[in-house]
């Protein structure tokens, strides 16, 4: 599976809510740093280690050995992936929160467990960057991705990339992608236009009623119901006439 090629070990079930962060346990913040470098790799996946290089006082330094990687996109598939994923920086869950003023920068906020967990990994060229903030044990409030972690990644990646914003580049071929048709779900086809992301950060808005539904709140002065017709008076009685 490409989530395993990319650098994925947690255990996933294979069902479509997975690919939008649906999982029963969950992945680790180095997981998902290591998957999001292979797109900002252009499909390339380098297997994460914890130490590039040892310098020792006397000056010698000892690398790590030179890591080829292995190719488990094609740089087109990894370039698609990385323009929808510009849109959640620029216009989506991240916007305002998010961008460390380089054109390249892709990332997804993610909100999970009732507002406990929240998410942002994002990647530009040069690093890829996990952030999670949360509360495993209590499942306090802690807030939606975008504003809780986003700005963490900002700060984070501002540094690491001392001002550099190399461009990610453009592959010469672009993938063909059609519709989704299996068991769980279908797509009549696929459209590589804007991407459009929706997510709001107050809370969903009350539907706007329908005459029929507002009948049964109280108006003022008046009791629920008030969609019910009123009864009609009732007709003064006629006086009955005087004998002459």
């Amino acid at each position: 599976r490409s989530s395993d090629l990319m650098g994925i070990t947690s255990s996933l079930e294979s069902v479509p809510a997975e690919g939008i962060g649906g999982l029963a346990e969950g992945v680790t913040p180095l997981e998902m740093a290591d998957a999001y470098a292979t797109l900002a790799n252009g499909g390339i996946h380098h297997d994460p280690t914890a130490i590039s290089k040892v310098e020792f006082p006397n000056g010698k330094v000892d690398e790590s050995g030179a890591d080829g990687g292995e190719r488990v996109l094609t740089e087109g598939q990894a370039y698609e992936v990385t323009r929808i994923l510009e849109g959640v920086i620029t216009s989506g869950t991240g916007a305002g929160y998010t961008s460390i003023g380089c054109s390249s920068e892709a990332g997804k906020t993610g909100t999970s467990e009732e507002e406990s967990d929240a998410w942002f990994v994002g990647y530009t060229p040069m690093f890829a960057t996990a952030v999670w903030v949360g509360h495993p044990q209590s499942r306090e409030y802690t807030g939606y991705g975008g504003p809780t972690a986003g700005p963490i990644w900002q700060s984070y990646m501002s540094a690491a990339q001392e001002g550099e914003c190399p461009e990610f580049e453009v592959p010469d071929s672009m993938p063909e992608l059609s519709g989704l048709d299996s068991e769980h779900t279908s797509a009549s086809g696929y459209s590589s236009g804007d991407y459009e992301e929706e997510e709001s950060y107050e809370g969903e808005e009350e539907k706007e009623k329908s005459p029929a539904e507002k009948g049964g709140e109280k108006e003022a002065g008046g009791e629920e119901g008030g969609n019910e017709a009123a009864p009609a008076p009732t007709p003064t009685p006629a006086p009955t006439p005087t004998p002459a």
